[in-house]
């Protein structure tokens, strides 16, 4: 018995190790595809200051900087004092926490099903596209889809074997969810509380255990409620900057996105739906109780469901925004399809193949094809362009809007020492270095500044509309030359009349 335990254990090491090793391969080929660039460039900024700077702008600032828990950018901080804040050292850590999450996602599916399922499930993660893209992506999410599995793991043996120690785990990944992604730490520890309250077995056996969970959050989190408490506030009242869903069209987009592609999503859906009727048709016999295929299938539908009803009302329907439900969903139609077929190995197997050929037939290593939210374009070429434009014909620059300076001061120079330079300053980040220069925001260009240059460059995001710009620049004496326009961005040259 304990030869065959130590035998299982090297097993699954082993298998751990290759479906790592596997992901570590995909994710890594592209990681250097796309430049740095978005929120990328707000996370390395913040990350070049001190802890306690760290934690008073992203636990006490306002706008953006208040929307971001400091918990990733204070890893961060660590690991470019290490290895630099190049694109590689940057994606490094995104890449070591996608990689890690195999880790939990494979010891509960093992743990509660079944090893076939664990490697199922951890396979699918590995050749998830979004998953993939993610992991080109110097943000918090990896690490929130890390801590988002380890939590429902170690709450999930919690349910099985309730003891005095147990809930100490959860409660840890917990904390650190909230100091990392707000919605995600509200979906997870709002499911584990709802899922104690509802099931009345274990309300009785862990009741004492989730008010102790209850109280540990508000001591620890204590610090991010006002913050917390005054977006919420705000985006209900004002809105968000993610526009509102529109129709079922939404959900099914978000699913697509989990699944690489709308032939394999078509296929998980009739999969979950036929295991649906089947428990349906099975309850007139069975009475339906807590199971972990149950709380697995809580864990992404509710957050999923209820978010997009929502979205109707305030827009913050946003795929890397609920990434944290993908590998319980991922791991949702492989319990599924076992289901369906728990004696017909046969139609398990084809339908396992069937849908596994579609998931890798789908999937796409290089990050810079993908046009999930949050891709980035040629930065490094619009930033180049913009100095080379600026010095050939000494003009001012209007940057619209005001945050994609951090992203274009990143590629001012080879080693991004202007960047580094400049990275222990408060909002707004670059204007002390930019002004000087004759680079000015959206937010503070005035005639008075710009009516002594006989050129003038309008440099901006694609989405955003800078026609009131340009016509202001017309009426006084400047005339539109030339435009040029890249992946993500557009670079308009003026001149005096």
């Amino acid at each position: 018995m304990i030869e065959k335990k130590k035998n299982s254990i090297w097993l699954d090491a082993i298998l751990l190790l290759v479906l790592m090793l596997a992901a570590f391969i995909v994710r890594f080929a592209y990681i250097g595809k796309t430049d740095i660039g978005n929120d990328e460039c707000f996370s390395l900024y913040y990350s070049q200051s001190s802890a306690w700077e760290i934690m008073k702008a992203l636990t006490t600032g306002a706008g953006f900087a208040a929307d971001n828990p400091p918990l990733w950018e204070l890893i961060l901080s660590v690991w470019i004092k290490i290895f630099g804040i190049g694109l590689l050292a940057l994606r490094s850590l995104s890449l070591l926490f996608n990689i890690l999450t195999i880790i939990p996602l494979y010891k509960l599916a093992n743990e509660f099903f079944s090893k076939k399922i664990a490697i199922s499930a951890s396979l699918l993660y590995v050749l998830s596209s979004f998953s993939l893209f993610l992991s080109h992506e110097g943000r918090v999410y990896s690490l929130v889809g890390f801590l988002a599995v380890c939590s429902v793991y170690f709450f999930m043996k919690q349910c099985k074997n309730p003891t005095k120690f147990n809930w100490l785990l959860p409660l840890i990944f917990n904390i650190l969810l909230v100091y990392s992604h707000y919605m995600a730490a509200f979906w997870i520890i709002a499911m584990e509380i709802l899922i104690v309250l509802i099931f009345k077995d274990l309300r009785k056996s862990m009741w004492n255990v989730l008010l102790f969970h209850i109280i540990g959050l508000l001591i620890f989190c204590f610090p991010l409620i006002p913050v917390v408490f005054e977006r919420f506030m705000d985006s209900g009242i004002n809105g968000t900057w993610v526009d509102k869903c529109s129709g079922i069209e939404d959900f099914y987009n978000m699913l697509c996105t989990f699944t690489n592609a709308p032939v394999p999503t078509a296929f998980a859906i009739v999969i979950i739906i036929s295991s649906l009727i089947k428990v349906i048709s099975s309850i007139k016999t069975d009475k339906l109780k807590l199971s972990p295929s149950l709380m697995i299938i809580l864990f992404w539908t509710i957050p999923l469901v209820i978010s997009f009803l929502l979205s109707f009302i305030v827009g913050f329907f946003l795929n890397r925004y609920f990434y944290f439900t993908l590998p319980f969903y991922l791991l949702t139609v492989t319990i599924c399809i076992n289901y369906l077929f728990p004696e017909r190995k046969l139609y398990r197997i084809i339908t396992e193949c069937i849908f596994l050929l579609a998931i890798i037939f789908s999937f796409k290593m290089d990050s810079g094809v993908m046009r999930y939210g949050g891709w980035k374009g040629d930065v490094c070429k619009v930033s180049k362009r913009l100095v080379e434009l600026k010095t050939e014909k000494d003009a001012y620059v209007i940057i619209s809007p005001n945050w994609i300076d951090k992203q274009l001061v990143y590629y001012f120079d080879e080693e991004h020492k202007i960047f580094a330079d400049k990275g222990d300053q408060t909002e707004p980040v670059f204007s002390d270095y930019l002004n000087p220069q004759g680079y000015y925001y959206e937010s503070d260009y005035s005639a008075k500044t710009y009516i002594t240059f006989a050129n003038i460059i309008v440099v901006h995001e694609n989405y955003k509309d800078v026609s009131s710009i340009l016509r202001e620049l017309e009426m006084n004496g400047y005339e539109q030359e030339n435009c040029e326009t890249f992946q993500q961005m557009s670079i308009h040259t003026l001149r005096r009349k």
